[in-house]
């Protein structure tokens, strides 16, 4: 019976897990695994399912599988550079702190820094011819362009060397922009298109060298790994841009100034603030960041310059008033994204300016970092962890897939549809329904939706639910009456009582007529549950019924309750099943 059940003794268990048996109980105790009672004994058993999963996880930990996981949430570094860093609250580039370059660097220079230390004058190139291509995507967004763009420099012979680069840049400017390329400096160009002043001209300077690099980002990671392959520099930086374009990214300054422009139209701005960071995370929103517990010193460093120009602009002091006001509400620190949406909004930047001023400016990282992993010859290929079940029937998954083809072939056939046998029309085409197979799908797809349902909305299993019912109709029955009526083996009825137990939904008694026997009674909190049930299973019996008929769902109705009692002729003749045993 054990190996039909999947359920190892202890003794196996342990034996595959390479523990001993108190450390076995131990994984039982921490919630690590699962034991069930074997219904007959009091000896437990456990799913071999679960066991063979934490081998798994067990083997990964030794090689330091968990470690990798940890680290790819802001957790352990996993690879070597010599680009930039961020330690002790500061942002460093090749040693030099980015805060103190920002005083009067460029982005060129920055960018000569991060690419070789500064050991060579890139940028002193022409500028680069723009392809006719480029100029086609007019009303596209400027990140769009910026895409279309290094996708088409894709198919152009375009070393991955660092003597690309500066055309690369250049030619990403004029995409965000729809200007011609040009040579000038990068933030004139910036501060051209949108009509800045000299002020802004010099914040934009100082934004675009805080924003070159940022260690081992998501769009710095993208990139290395593509330009791992041995893709084109183009091709990286497209990887770059994608990544840059999520909303958890590339996308805070637009949320920012959503809040900004919402509170600043609100009669109360506290009350607007509060209603938004109540539908958006504030670490991608402006405010927070796990690598800077103290503070983003870029944020810092650009919202202190909007500080001292407040006076020549009226809009600015109100911004920087409602970045406060939210600071204080959110007990949280403003980060870099913050200081690009107020500086978007107090100048009258086109919208999307600060989207714009990030990807200009991490490029300069993305061809560092490019050049660095193509400069190791290694090529980035992580490992997963599998998590799934082991064992699958796979003739059911085939027939499952090949269902699932056949009805969407039958919702996208917008055709008129012939006069066909009634067989023709069921979701296996012309072969007769595999009635077996339908139902057993529907059984498990119903059943394992409702039970997530119940999950989620009351705090139980759906198998605990459902025991509630049959409690309701048997109140004070016994466990093999409970186990008959849920359908349910010893062994799995004993594991749900005590679950329900410990739950506080039921609770035991002694029977009456034989003191040997004990009885299950539904607890005030298991009433409790079963109320805020029906409601539940009136909405999912209406879901189930729509689209039928009264008369299609009478004859259904019909169907399964013949199914229900039904003996095939087969079973009667079996002298072994008359006598209640199964083979």
């Amino acid at each position: 019976m054990a190996a039909m059940n999947n359920d190892l003794s202890a003794p196996d268990a342990a034996r595959l897990l390479g523990v001993s048996l108190p450390t076995l109980y131990s994984y039982v105790s921490r919630g690590l695994l699962a034991s069930v009672s074997n219904g007959q004994s009091r000896r437990k058993r456990y799913p071999q399912e679960e066991v063979l999963r934490l081998a798994a996880r067990k083997n990964d930990a030794k090689r330091g599988g968990q470690t990798a996981v940890a680290a790819m949430h802001w957790g352990l570094p996993v690879l070597e550079t010599r680009i930039s860093q961020i330690l002790d609250g500061r942002l460093l580039y090749r040693g030099c702190d980015a805060t103190a370059l920002a005083a009067s660097a460029t982005l060129e220079a920055a960018a000569s820094l991060l690419w070789d230390d500064g050991a060579g004058d890139y940028f002193r190139q022409d500028a680069p011819v723009q392809q006719q291509e480029m100029v086609s995507a007019a009303d596209a967004p400027p990140l769009a362009r910026a895409m279309l763009a290094m996708a088409l420099l894709t198919t152009v012979d375009i070393a991955l060397s660092l003597q690309s680069g500066p055309a690369l840049m250049r030619l990403l400017v004029a995409a965000l922009l729809q200007t011609a390329p040009s040579a000038l400096p990068l933030h004139q160009q910036l501060a051209q298109a949108w009509n800045a002043d000299a002020n802004q001209t010099e914040l934009l300077r100082a934004a675009l060298v805080l924003l070159a690099d940022h260690e081992l980002n998501t769009s710095t990671f993208a990139v290395r790994c593509v330009a791992s392959t041995g893709a084109s520099l183009p091709a990286a930086l497209g990887a770059g841009l994608a990544a840059l374009s999520g909303d958890k990214h590339g996308g805070g300054s637009a949320a920012v100034r959503r809040m900004l422009t919402q509170a600043l139209a609100a009669p109360d701005a506290k009350d607007a603030i509060g209603a938004f960071y109540k539908m958006f995370a504030p670490e991608f929103a402006g405010f927070g960041h796990p690598l800077y517990p103290g503070g983003d010193p870029r944020a810092a460093h650009l919202l202190g310059i909007l500080a001292t120009l407040s006076p020549g602009y009226p809009q600015l002091d109100a911004i920087l008033a409602v970045c406060t006001a939210a600071g204080e509400l959110l007990d949280a620190r403003p980060n870099a994204d913050l200081a690009l949406a107020a500086m978007e909004l107090a100048f009258d930047w086109p919208e999307g300016a600060g989207m714009s001023v990030f990807a200009l400016a991490r490029s300069a990282g993305w061809i560092a970092h490019a050049a660095e992993q193509a400069a190791s010859a290694a090529l980035i290929r992580p490992r997963a962890r599998y998590i799934g079940r082991h064992q699958r029937d796979c003739k059911y998954s085939l027939d499952l897939l090949r269902i699932r083809s056949s009805i969407l072939r039958m919702r996208t056939n917008t055709s008129p549809t012939p006069d066909i046998p009634d067989a023709a029309a069921c979701p296996l085409g012309e072969r007769s329904p595999r009635l077996f197979n339908l139902l057993n799908l529907a059984r498990q797809n119903l059943f394992r939706s409702a039970d997530a349902v119940f999950t989620s909305e009351l705090g139980f299993s759906g198998t605990q639910v459902v025991a509630l019912f049959a409690l309701k109709g048997e109140e004070g029955c016994q466990l093999k009456d409970l186990g008959r009526a849920l359908q349910l083996k010893n062994s799995a009825v004993t594991g749900l009582v005590a679950r329900m137990e410990e739950n506080g939904l039921i609770v035991r008694g002694q029977s009456a007529l034989d003191a040997r026997a004990g009885t299950l009674h539904m607890s005030p909190s298991g009433g409790e549950v079963l109320a805020a049930a029906l409601p539940l299973l009136d909405s999912l019996n209406a879901q189930l019924k729509a689209g039928f008929s009264e008369e299609e769902l009478a004859v259904v109705a019909r169907f399964l309750l013949h199914a229900s009692r039904l003996r095939f002729a087969q079973d009667q003749a079996n002298p072994q099943t008359k006598a209640g045993v199964r083979p």
